[in-house]
């Protein structure tokens, strides 16, 4: 299982892929995420204004304490396996 941010970044990279060739990506999704990779491509998520709302709301959740992420990108101080 795949996690939210993984699945909304190959949703994005596969409604949007540019001149990226995403067949590989695409058949290496299995069939529940890829109808959740589906549901978020309908949604229009990836399109730039809702994808501006989503990261504004996501910031805004992290810093209010309303959502935690557990990836080290939110966290300004590494890890300590890090140090």
């Amino acid at each position: 299982m795949m996690s939210a941010i993984t699945l909304v970044s190959l949703a994005c990279t596969i409604s949007n892929p540019g001149s990226l060739n995403t067949a590989s990506l695409e058949a290496q999704i299995n069939a529940e995420d890829g109808a959740k990779i589906q549901a978020i491509i309908d949604s229009g998520a990836c399109l730039p204004e809702n994808m501006e709302k989503l990261l504004k709301d996501t910031r805004r959740g992290i810093e209010s304490g309303d959502m935690k992420i557990e990836s080290s990108a939110w966290h300004p101080a590494p890890s300590e396996g890090c140090t």
